[in-house]
């Protein structure tokens, strides 16, 4: 049986309401003066009214403390959910992604993984791609195969007839514009795929390091993925056989490199 390496979250606030054991003092003091005052009402006089309202205060006090409570361990609760969210490595949500903004960051030593079927050009990432290339980042790109089935089938799901082709011929010719340019190809290379088409994805990885900085990804669905929501992650903990999420992409990736082909 294969060893289960998921990590179980047990939640620290399941014995919270230990926490609170005094406000059951306050609600039996509160319910004995109510009590008393009520029934000593006719021969305690103004005593009696006395421990009425005592009593009458400390049960409204007794309310407000479980209601708080409960919201209370709720806001907790929340918080600690972010936190283990956190904790696996994720860090924003991007509504819009910025394409460029990867190549931005990029520093001399780093490489970006970039795999997805095709990326529009239309959003003007190409200038940022050309600085990193000159700044001495290396770009390894993975596109999908334009005659392989699962282009025809990723055609399909967008029903977009030719134009998502014609639109894919377009991105890998300009990369291999780049890639035949003195100026930039010496850090570029291009290759294609047609294999499963996974999920889209770019990560920014530390050569020197020998590990990954920061990652996007993507999943595909009827519209282009280039404006579908995007989640940044960077390194988190380790979930599936002692690697994190980025982990997995890049191992993913250098795997679907090894058997893609130059182009």
């Amino acid at each position: 049986m294969p060893q289960n390496n998921n990590h179980r979250y047990d939640n620290p606030l399941s014995n919270f309401a230990t926490y609170f054991t005094p406000t059951s003092v306050v609600f039996t003091i509160g319910l004995i003066l109510l009590t008393v005052g009520l029934f000593t009402q006719n021969t305690l006089g103004f005593w009696s009214q006395l421990l009425s309202t005592t009593g009458s205060a400390l049960l409204a006090s007794w309310v407000s403390v479980i209601y708080d409570r409960d919201s209370l361990v709720n806001r907790l609760e929340n918080m600690f959910k972010i936190k283990a969210f956190s904790e696996q490595g994720f860090r924003r949500v991007h509504e819009q992604m910025d394409f460029g903004s990867i190549f931005r960051i990029a520093k001399n030593g780093d490489t970006v993984y970039w795999h997805d079927t095709y990326c529009s050009l239309r959003k003007g990432y190409l200038e940022d791609v050309k600085n990193a290339l000159q700044e001495g980042v290396k770009i390894h790109i993975l596109a999908i195969d334009p005659d392989c089935p699962n282009a025809t089938h990723r055609s399909n799901e967008m029903d977009e007839g030719q134009a998502w082709v014609v639109g894919l011929r377009d991105f890998i010719t300009a990369m291999r514009n780049l890639r035949n340019d003195p100026s930039y190809g010496h850090n570029l290379e291009l290759r294609i795929y047609d294999g499963l088409t996974c999920v889209p994805f770019y990560i920014l990885f530390d050569r020197r390091k020998d590990t990954p900085k920061l990652g996007y990804y993507s999943i595909f669905l009827n519209d282009h993925t280039a404006d579908c929501t995007h989640f940044e992650i960077v390194e988190g903990k380790d979930f599936s056989r002692g690697r994190g999420l980025l982990t997995n992409f890049v191992e993913y990736f250098k795997k679907k490199w090894d058997v893609s082909r130059s182009v």
